[in-house]
């Protein structure tokens, strides 16, 4: 009986291109036995990808740039066409990205703008990995986005972009309630929350730290006056939010709790009462506004 002959990196990698299309290997091939198959070996597997890039595979994509293909260069830029399905696009311009050829953006950069929600987050997700003015411009554009979802990515592209992903693990953080005042349903704050981060990455920009930008806070609601403060809000039979000793916060503290609120008051009429008591006025817009839409 003849002793079945082992598989080498090659076979492996064959037998994950030939194999059905199935949840397990839907995000792609082998590539940790690609990373193995050197020599003639390499060569067919390259042409082995080429010609499934051809035909539409996405898979093929990643695995080219994975080995640094230089050959797939032009493959990848013909599927950057507006014919090509916007997801296979946007993966074609970051696997040209990765070979050093950003020709691609401006198939990125029409990935938010147009298309399905997962294609527009896919597109988000990719423009993180592009540097430059433009990249950026098209990612704080997809905070406008009528999607939480697309503006949810777009926020977490521009945080990856900026090596802020530290300062946004919580609410507790302005960064991490900054998602919320991307996405409220109201217009004023999510235009006070745009606003607000253009400046924080045109002075990141210009060379100051994260600290110097109050991001490093992280709101101690563990000791008062903030405890009482998010007690009150956690307890929806308080008839009101305790406001005691919140003068002796920092301005940065007093920002937080401000926007808090505004991300509260939409569905708590305690959270407007709290913000016509410490009147700060950038809220006044967003409190016309929710009265305005509450009138019948």
């Amino acid at each position: 009986m003849t002793k079945p002959t082992k598989w080498g990196p090659f076979d492996r990698f064959v037998a994950s291109v030939a194999a059905p299309m199935t949840q397990s290997n839907i995000d792609g091939y082998d590539l940790e036995a690609l990373a193995h198959v050197v020599g003639d070996e390499r060569v067919r597997a390259e042409d082995i990808l080429l010609e499934r890039l051809d035909q539409g595979d996405g898979r093929a994509v990643d695995a080219l740039a994975f080995i640094h293909s230089t050959r797939a260069l032009l493959p990848l830029q013909k599927k950057l066409s507006k014919s090509v399905g916007a997801h296979l696009r946007v993966a074609a311009a970051l696997a040209m990205h990765r070979l050093g050829e950003d020709s691609g953006l401006d198939a990125v950069i029409c990935g938010p703008r147009n298309g399905w929600v997962i294609e527009k987050m896919a597109a988000a997700s990719a423009l993180a990995s592009f540097a430059g003015p433009q990249a950026e411009a098209a990612l704080l554009d997809a905070l406008t986005d009528p999607e939480d979802d697309v503006k949810a990515g777009a926020l977490s592209a521009l945080v990856t972009r900026y090596d802020l992903t530290n300062y946004q693990g919580s609410f507790k953080q302005p960064l991490g309630l900054m998602y919320a005042r991307v996405a409220s349903p109201l217009a004023t704050v999510r235009s006070d929350a745009l606003a607000e981060l253009r400046a924080l990455f045109a002075s990141l920009n210009a060379g100051r730290s994260p600290a110097e930008l109050g991001l490093t806070l992280v709101a101690n609601d563990e000791a008062d006056p903030l405890r009482g403060f998010v007690a009150s809000q956690q307890n929806p039979d308080a008839p009101a939010l305790s406001l005691d000793g919140l003068e002796s916060l920092s301005p940065p503290e007093r920002k937080w709790v401000e926007d808090l609120l505004t991300v509260r008051m939409v569905n708590d009429p305690r959270a407007v009462l709290a913000l016509e008591h410490l009147g700060p006025k950038r809220s006044e817009a967003a409190r016309r506004e929710l009265s305005a839409q509450a009138k019948p």
